[in-house]
């Protein structure tokens, strides 16, 4: 019993501390992400496939909840989303996400650091990580807002 309440209690206290701060809202407050109703996402053209892949889940994931148009652009000073691979030997898997007037920066230590970052802004938007297996349907909403500051994970 002792040992089941103890690995309740880890796994309890391990969901906790991977829980980023919510930046996301949709009242109103800083950034307005899909403002003309097209959100452009740029990806460092050296990034790995993997995060160009998570950037068009992004992409689909925006349409699903707003109704904008989402689209992968080659030049990031028209983005919205920029999202890039900074390699950091001493933080592994994480990301920075930066969010001001200018849009969105999303940087990953490494790979799964920037594939993490993408993935926050899904879930934080609505989208929940078992759509796809379990048909949860995110709640449409029509505004996604970007509270302006520096967020990270993994740090």
């Amino acid at each position: 019993m002792k040992l089941r309440l103890s690995i309740l209690l880890s796994m309890l206290a391990a969901t906790i501390v991977v829980m980023a701060q919510q930046f996301v809202n949709f009242n109103g407050n800083g950034f307005h992400l899909n403002a003309d109703n097209d959100v452009k996402i740029y990806v460092d053209k050296k990034a790995p496939i993997g995060v160009k892949i998570a950037a068009e889940n992004l992409c689909r994931d925006i349409e699903a909840v707003s109704g904008a148009t989402a689209s992968i652009v080659k030049k990031s000073k028209s983005a919205d989303i920029r999202v890039s691979v900074v390699p950091d030997s001493q933080n592994w898997e994480s990301y920075q996400i930066t969010a001001d007037a200018d849009g969105i920066d999303i940087v990953g230590s490494d790979r799964r650091g920037a594939i993490y970052g993408i993935y926050e802004i899904s879930e934080q938007i609505g989208v929940s990580p078992w759509y796809w297996w379990a048909d949860v349907t995110p709640q449409p909403c029509k505004a996604l807002y970007i509270e302006p500051g520096y967020y990270t994970q993994g740090e």
